[in-house]
């Protein structure tokens, strides 16, 4: 059976709040700041930590298939559709099997976090004009294993022309990447007093597993883990694997 997301909570726990009306007229919330994670089905959680909202493995279409006429079904309905999900900062991919990367729910983050955008700001404007004139784009930022920007981002460029692949960072195993610097970018085009403030961190660590996408390109991309350190400058990081 499947279960419901208490959509609600689900914002409260971001940086960016329920940008409901209900919710903003109710008393401040007591998880706020708190390290949440929520299932969304296999591979897919949304984890908020430290002022960050991180997206793992995001699969939300009915198939985990190249086609979404054939190919292997969900077992239980999508629990929550892309537009509800809070602001995403980061979204981590480990591997091209198609019950992890979903060009589908890929291409629909993209836009989703326009949307986000595009809802704050009018939530701060008051004429229609200003809202059009202050438009503008961002995305998550990417944090795949080696070989899947070329290989899938870069192609998929061709499809969303407004896809930043400067944020699509590559990462080999034992790799790090401090990713706050691009966060706080993309959070400035949100707000420019909303800005990420403390560093985060991710790591890819190795794993045993394997990747194609077609059957013609085994093991032409990197398969891996992620260890995400929150805070590491304030000398009581947050760790999550």
């Amino acid at each position: 059976k499947a279960t419901s997301i208490d959509i609600h909570a689900l914002h409260r726990f971001s940086p960016h709040g329920c940008p409901c009306a209900t919710c903003k007229k109710g008393d401040p919330d007591p998880y706020a700041g708190q390290v949440a994670a929520t299932w969304c089905g296999h591979s897919t959680f949304v984890v908020t930590a430290g002022g960050y909202t991180v997206l793992t493995d995001p699969v939300l279409s009915y198939r985990a298939s190249p086609v979404q006429f054939a190919g292997p079904a969900r077992m239980v309905p999508t629990v929550i559709p892309t537009n509800d999900l809070p602001y995403v900062d980061v979204v981590t991919i480990s591997h091209n099997h198609y019950d992890h990367l979903d060009t589908a729910t890929v291409e629909a983050l993209i836009r989703h976090n326009h949307s986000t955008l595009r809802k704050t700001q009018s939530s701060s404007c008051t004429a229609d004009s200003a809202i059009e004139k202050k438009a503008v784009f961002t995305h998550p930022v990417f944090v795949v294993p080696i070989g899947m920007k070329e290989r899938w981002f870069c192609p998929l460029k061709k499809s969303i022309p407004e896809l930043d692949l400067d944020l699509v960072v590559e990462l080999m195993w034992w790799d790090t990447a401090d990713v706050a610097i691009a966060v706080a970018a993309n959070r400035a085009k949100l707000s420019k007093s909303d800005k990420a403030s403390i560093s985060f961190t991710v790591a890819a660590v190795p794993v045993q597993h394997w990747a194609t996408r077609n059957g013609m390109d085994l093991n032409r991309e990197l398969w891996c883990g992620f260890d995400f350190a929150i805070g590491a400058s304030t000398g009581n990081p947050i760790k999550l694997f």
